[in-house]
C-alpha cells in the first residue's frame, strides 16, 4: 500500500449529517466525502446525490478522518446550465464544498490529500483502480455512537462510458467480501495503482449476488477544473469533453 493511497484514505469522512432530532443527532443516507487541498486551500469533493431530503448546509465534516471537530461550511459549487456536449451528462452531480474563511488546510492535520500534478493521474482501460469508501450496510449510528466501515475495493478500468464523455467504467469479481451491497461509494476517491495517484470519483456502483461489481467514476481531471473556476473566484465556466472511443486490448 503506497503512501499516497494512505494519504488519500485518510481524507475521507462519512457523509454525516445534523437532525433536528435530540436522541439521534446525526443521521446519513451513506456516501463518502473527501478532503484535498488545492492552491494551499482546502475544498471537500463528493457526489450532490448523496445529500438526498439533507440541506447540504448540515453537512458535517470532521477535522481528522473520525475527528470531533465539524468545520465551518461557506458555499457548495457545482456544474449547471450543462451546454452541448456537457448536457444530460453526470457532470452536474460532482460537488465540492468550501469552507468558512478561518478554516485553512492546517485545521485538517494530514488527513486530507494534496492536489499537484504528481498525485493526480488518468486512467486507461486494463489499470487496476481501488476505490475507498464508507458502506452503508455496514453504518451503526446508536447511543450518540457512530461506526462507520471504510472499504478498499479493488476494479479495473474498463474505459469511457460510450454515452458520457465524463464517466469511465470500471468492473470486478469478488469472492466472500462479506458484504452484499456497495451503496454508500457514491463520492468516494478512485485511486490507479496502476500510474499510483488519484484519478477520479465514484458515482454509482453494484453488486450482484454473484459478486459482479461495476461501476462508474468521474475523472478527477474535470473536478480539477471546477476547482479552479471555484479557486479562481469565477462563478461560472463553459467548458465541453469529447472523448475519442478506443477498444481495450
Amino acid at each position: 500500500m503506497s503512501d499516497l493511497f494512505v494519504r488519500l484514505a485518510r481524507s475521507t469522512r462519512l457523509a454525516l449529517f445534523e437532525t433536528d432530532y435530540e436522541e439521534w443527532q446525526y443521521a446519513s443516507h451513506g456516501g463518502t466525502v473527501f478532503v484535498v487541498s488545492y492552491g494551499d486551500k482546502p475544498y471537500g469533493v463528493t457526489a450532490r446525490h448523496i445529500a438526498k431530503d439533507f440541506p447540504w448546509k448540515r453537512l458535517c465534516i470532521t477535522n481528522e478522518k473520525t475527528g470531533t471537530k465539524i468545520a465551518g461550511l461557506k458555499a457548495l459549487s457545482y456544474a449547471s446550465d450543462l451546454r452541448k456536449a456537457a448536457s444530460g451528462t453526470d457532470i452536474g452531480d460532482i460537488a465540492v464544498i468550501e469552507f468558512s474563511d478561518d478554516i485553512g488546510v492546517e485545521f485538517f492535520g494530514e488527513d486530507y490529500y494534496p492536489l499537484d500534478s504528481s498525485t493526480v493521474v488518468g486512467s486507461q482501460a486494463g489499470d487496476e483502480l481501488t476505490v475507498y469508501g464508507a458502506l452503508k450496510e455496514e453504518l451503526r449510528i446508536e447511543d450518540r455512537t457512530i461506526r462507520p466501515t471504510f472499504a478498499k475495493l479493488d476494479f479495473d478500468d474498463d474505459g469511457p462510458l460510450a454515452y458520457d464523455p465524463f464517466l469511465r467504467t470500471c468492473s470486478a469479481f469478488w469472492k466472500n467480501v462479506g458484504f452484499s451491497s456497495i451503496a454508500g461509494i457514491s463520492g468516494s476517491p478512485v485511486f490507479n495503482n496502476t500510474r499510483q495517484g488519484l484519478t477520479g470519483v465514484m458515482l454509482r456502483g453494484g453488486v450482484d449476488g454473484a459478486g459482479q461489481a461495476r461501476g462508474a467514476y468521474l475523472d478527477f481531471d474535470d473536478v480539477i477544473r471546477i476547482l479552479m473556476t471555484i479557486h479562481a473566484g469565477a462563478s461560472s465556466a463553459d467548458y465541453v469533453k469529447v472523448v475519442e472511443q478506443t477498444r481495450r486490448r
